[in-house]
């Protein structure tokens, strides 16, 4: 496994990218989340929100969409999180404390999902929102803490032959790909890996509909990201699945707080 502190380096540096770039786009408009109501779900569609990460006024919105979304019967929601974090807030929706939620947390010191505001949204879907599925389609990040302790909890537990041990492996393998080609190259796969999970995961729920939340640039139907130029992942899907896809823009990035999608 490449060296832990290479790892740790590239994942603090990423983080300080994403925060500065954050800042400049504060400097540049003020962040206005447009009053998006939930659409009215229909079978095997998608419905992907854009954000800035850790935004309030954001997170209250996707709260409330998701709230709207799962009274309507939907249960599965996709979050920008690698396979084996989304599977470690899954089994926390079933405990009786929040000790797989405050490990998490504590994995993300350094990044922007380190916020009590995002530790709060998920703890309001777990309270509110309790049969929810979350499904991560990220590379795989935190995997020298997050990613290892999935792992050993599998091998505790006599699972290490397991369908979740593998996809977390691969989850992990995936973030290392990422974290050692770090550039347009680096970007580029990281996109089309996200493409990937996100159509391994709704391809498997076998036409039940969905919400996404994303980082508002992979959300973008018709755009491309900007340091490799391939497709974003949203205009992949769009290529894949047509009229399924229904994008918006919660952070106002797109004309009108939307993203043409379908």
């Amino acid at each position: 496994m490449r060296n832990l502190r290479v790892k740790r380096a590239a994942g603090v540096l990423l983080s300080l990218a994403l925060m500065l770039s954050l800042a400049a786009c504060g400097q540049e408009r003020e962040i206005v989340v447009p009053d998006l109501p939930a659409e009215t779900a229909q079978p095997g569609h998608i419905y992907l929100y854009g954000e800035t990460h850790g935004v309030p006024a954001i997170l209250d919105k996707e709260l409330e969409l998701w709230q709207d979304y799962y009274a309507q019967g939907m249960r599965h929601l996709f979050v920008e999180l690698p396979w084996y974090t989304a599977d470690f807030l899954n089994q926390w929706m079933t405990a009786e404390d929040d000790a797989i939620l405050d490990a998490v947390y504590d994995d993300w010191n350094g990044t922007l999902s380190h916020n009590p505001d995002i530790k709060s949204f998920y703890q309001a879907i777990k309270e509110t929102c309790p049969e929810t599925v979350f499904h991560g389609i990220d590379v795989g990040h935190q995997s020298d803490t997050t990613g290892a302790r999935y792992l050993d909890t599998l091998r505790d537990a006599g699972e290490a032959d397991s369908a979740a041990y593998r996809a977390a492996e691969a989850c992990i393998s995936q973030g290392e790909t990422y974290y050692g080609n770090m550039g347009p190259e680096g970007e580029a796969y990281r996109e089309n890996t996200m493409y990937e999970n996100f159509c391994a995961a709704y391809d498997s729920l076998d036409g039940a509909s969905v919400m996404a939340i994303c980082g508002s640039m992979h959300t973008d139907p018709d755009a491309v990201e900007p340091d490799s130029g391939v497709p974003t992942m949203a205009a992949q899907l769009a290529a894949a699945y047509g009229d399924k896809l229904h994008a918006a823009a919660l952070d106002g990035s797109g004309e009108d707080g939307a993203a043409a999608g379908g």
